[in-house]
């Protein structure tokens, strides 16, 4: 009778265990990663976001990563009516996520000041108080897009991220 009960035993390990897509092709396997990827990422990015009182777009946030480090970052829900005058007043932009590159682990608003004319301003990362707890240089690029586009990158001893719209088209770049 033992023999029996293992076996049974066996079975239900066998069918209660999930079953991997390891004969799935590599390809299948990467983009099913990415799936559940974007969704936990998608959940975490809005999760921040209402703790920091804010509202951002959660169909484009884009992310890099590598061993030192991750950037998660996508632009507030107002991007899209931002202008250079907001700009030159100071507005936020975007919502980021950093991890590694000297900068406490966590999400950030990406509050930006850039003077009319000028060809850098400054972006403060505000943490959930509000209080800024890193500053990082701002560039305008000519690259205004008719659908809004959020990119990031990870280089050498620095992170850009980027928000180009129909008024606006900056970079924000960390650097260490």
């Amino acid at each position: 009778m033992k023999p029996f009960l293992s076996l049974i035993g066996a079975l239900f390990l066998l069918i209660s265990i999930p079953l991997s897509n390891s004969h799935a092709t590599p390809s299948a396997r990467l983009e099913e990663a990415n799936a559940k990827l974007r969704y936990e990422m998608t959940e975490a990015m809005l999760e921040g976001a209402a703790k920091h009182g804010i509202q951002i777009f959660s169909d484009g946030i884009v992310f890099a990563s590598r061993d030192d480090g991750m950037v998660a970052n996508t632009g507030v829900a107002e991007f899209e009516n931002i202008t250079y005058d907001h700009l030159a007043r100071g507005a936020v932009v975007g919502f980021t996520y950093y991890s590694g590159f000297n900068i406490e682990p966590g999400f950030y608003r990406t509050y930006v000041v850039l003077p009319k004319g000028a060809k850098t301003g400054t972006a403060y990362l505000l943490n959930a108080e509000g209080k800024a707890v890193q500053t990082a240089t701002v560039t305008p690029t000519a690259e205004l897009s008719a659908a809004r586009k959020f990119t990031g990158s990870i280089g050498w001893r620095h992170v850009t991220v980027d928000y180009h719209g129909k008024h606006v088209s900056i970079e924000v770049t960390v650097r260490w």
